[in-house]
């Protein structure tokens, strides 16, 4: 209960300290949908990447991939 006290204190002041600037937020336009975009791309590139490295790692190293029988 202590803890939940202190964490709402703080949680209170920093909302304080948030609440005096002021945050717009995007347009939704096209440039920002294809900014979005762009980024999913990249972050489903990335990994792919890194499952393949992962493949070829485990390959290399002689780890067995186990797989799971219905």
């Amino acid at each position: 209960a202590i803890v939940a006290h202190s964490g709402w204190h703080w949680m209170t002041e920093r909302l304080d300290i948030l609440s005096k600037y002021h945050i717009a937020w995007p347009t939704l336009d096209a440039v920002f949908v294809l900014g979005v975009m762009r980024a999913l791309l990249l972050c489903a590139i990335a990994g792919a990447v890194a499952w393949g490295l992962s493949g070829i790692l485990n390959k290399l190293a002689g780890i067995e991939e186990q797989h799971l029988q219905p």
